[in-house]
């Protein structure tokens, strides 16, 4: 009896682990949208925010999260640089750009 309650647990203990293993490593694929709205505004994560608080936005992030970089038309090339400066100051270096432009949103 205690050798069956003893291979229990260690079954109930090895299909504990990998769950958790297969949950980290769909959380690690994680791709986040940004995309600069323009006049120093941006859409993180469908969270609207200044460009200043980005970066404590991507310290939270896995370093296997890709950013989804996307442009608004009104955007300017300044704001564009100073996100570029936040994301290799985080460290953050898999980034999709988009090839087009996203209408302005006024």
């Amino acid at each position: 009896m205690r050798l069956s309650i003893f291979t229990l647990i260690l079954a109930i203990g090895i299909m504990a682990c990998t769950i958790d293993a297969s949950h980290q490593t769909e959380v690690n694929k994680k791709s986040v949208d940004l995309q600069i709205i323009g006049n120093g505004i941006i859409k993180f994560d469908d969270n609207i925010m200044p460009i200043s608080e980005l970066d404590s936005k991507i310290a939270k992030l896995n370093n296997d999260t890709i950013i989804q970089f996307r442009i608004h038309d009104n955007a300017t090339m300044g704001d564009v640089t100073d996100i570029q400066k936040i994301l290799r100051h985080e460290g953050v270096f898999k980034i999709n750009y988009r090839n087009h432009l996203l209408p302005a949103i006024n």
